[in-house]
């Protein structure tokens, strides 16, 4: 099985959540412009949409006549956002390795149900994962407010994301021209 997607079902159980990662261009090399940049064009809201089908959730469609699909409508972007960095104490690596040990000291990381995977399989996925998307170069990693996307609160028959109630995280890992923005949402 892809090392990726081993990832983010463990991250989906551990969490509780509905986790993707986003890959996006970094032509300016200046993080969260080009994150902004990515999500006031439209392509964040493509990307999350996209994966939404592939992963078989459908959380961001309707089926309407004939089982055709139809995307929530809204913008998932909050008006006039801004992307603020969190302080960050960890490695990338180690970021990912709390995640899956549901780990809150390094992030709002909480198992709300016992799936919590043990040290040495956080590790092992974590590996996997960053071999896979970085072979073996280490990225920078950008810990994020997770405000600048819409919220279970909002507007209910428009398209959100963050859940509000623990678990909304938003991480940023670059290397050179490429950036993956990593979304999880869990909730009890």
């Amino acid at each position: 099985m892809d090392p990726i997607e081993t990832f983010l079902d463990a991250a989906d159980r551990v969490l509780n959540s509905n986790t993707f990662l986003v890959a996006l261009p970094m032509p300016t090399g200046i993080p969260l412009t080009d994150l902004g940049a990515f999500i006031r064009s439209g392509r964040l809201q493509d990307a999350i949409f996209a994966a939404d089908i592939a992963r078989g959730w459908y959380n961001f469609h309707r089926f309407g006549n004939g089982d055709i699909l139809t995307p929530v409508p809204g913008n998932l972007a909050t008006p006039d956002f801004r992307l603020t960095e969190r302080a960050s104490r960890c490695t990338p690596s180690e970021y990912l390795g709390a995640m899956l040990r549901g780990d809150r000291t390094l992030g709002d990381f909480v198992s709300f149900y016992g799936k919590a995977v043990t040290p040495e399989e956080a590790g092992h996925l974590t590996r996997q994962m960053m071999g896979r998307l970085f072979a073996g170069r280490e990225p920078a990693l950008h810990v994020l407010e997770p405000d600048f996307l819409r919220g279970q609160s909002e507007e209910a028959d428009e398209a959100w994301y963050f859940e509000g109630k623990s678990c909304d995280n938003a991480a940023l890992f670059v290397v050179g021209q490429i950036g993956y923005l990593l979304l999880t949402n869990g909730a009890p």
